[in-house]
């Protein structure tokens, strides 16, 4: 229930207001390419043990979520050049903030995995973390400015797993502080590794975005991401999107605390 409380006749002090942390230079460009995003809710109690030093975790209106992902690497560098095949990324995240600096924002991978080993380990020196291997293959149809179609198929121990989404209307993307927009604020990532937690920020073009028409939904979500998670991923999603994707920035990554 909700109470009014009368005014202080003291005068407040004025609040200091954290500035952004600058993103640093660039270290690498790379492609996200045919992107969907399954959002859940979530209990914040499911994640709290989870979340490493230096973050918190982030609401909206009192609500918390995690991010299934699921998208191609395209033109991901080696030695300069890059040549790196394309691979798959299957990720899950949760959204927190910085308890230093509340107002930078971003992903927490809880699980993250990658169809290439060689992609991996090139990652791996990219930034400070090494993905876990899953064979992941994509048949996914993009053509023109129709809606895309995407198709992530993968196996865990021998059963087959499968996320194939297919769009229907593009999102028109509003500036008020609605779901879709607390999801898309959150941009940097955040990753924790040897008891540090490092972020890497990322700049890229305003995505175009579908909303999804037709979803089939088939994870291993107990083997993949841990017990605790089966039965969030087990409901109905807040939200799903698809994007094409774009090129993308990585900035130099930075240590929480130093």
């Amino acid at each position: 229930m909700a109470t009014t409380s009368k005014p202080q006749s003291r005068t407040a002090s004025p609040q200091k207001t954290a500035a952004k942390p600058n993103k640093g230079p660039i270290v690498v460009h790379v492609v996200h390419a045919n992107a969907v995003a399954i959002n859940f809710s979530i209990s914040s109690d499911a994640l709290r043990e989870s979340i490493p030093q230096g973050l918190t975790i982030d609401h909206y209106k009192g609500d918390t979520f995690v991010s299934l992902v699921c998208m191609e690497l395209k033109r991901v560098p080696f030695c300069g050049l890059p040549i790196v095949p394309r691979f798959c990324e299957l990720s899950l995240r949760c959204f927190v903030s910085e308890r230093e600096n509340p107002q930078h924002k971003g992903v927490y991978y809880l699980k993250y995995y990658t169809s290439s080993k060689f992609g991996s380990w090139v990652l791996g020196n990219l930034i400070p973390h090494q993905p876990q291997q899953l064979s992941i293959k994509a048949n996914n149809k993009i053509v023109g400015q129709n809606p895309p179609e995407l198709d992530y198929q993968w196996k865990v121990e021998g059963h087959d797993n499968r996320l194939r989404i297919r769009g229907r209307d593009q999102i028109v993307r509003r500036e008020s502080a609605g779901k879709l927009e607390f999801i898309l604020a959150h941009s940097s990532r955040y990753l924790s590794l040897k008891g540090q937690t490092t972020a890497y920020d990322v700049s890229r073009p305003k995505w175009v975005l579908w909303d999804a028409a037709q979803a089939n939904f088939t994870c291993d979500v107990r083997r993949l991401f841990g017990k605790k998670y089966v039965k969030p991923l087990a409901a109905r999603p807040v939200s799903v999107f698809l994007s094409a994707g774009s090129p993308v920035a990585l900035h130099k990554s930075r240590t929480l605390g130093d």
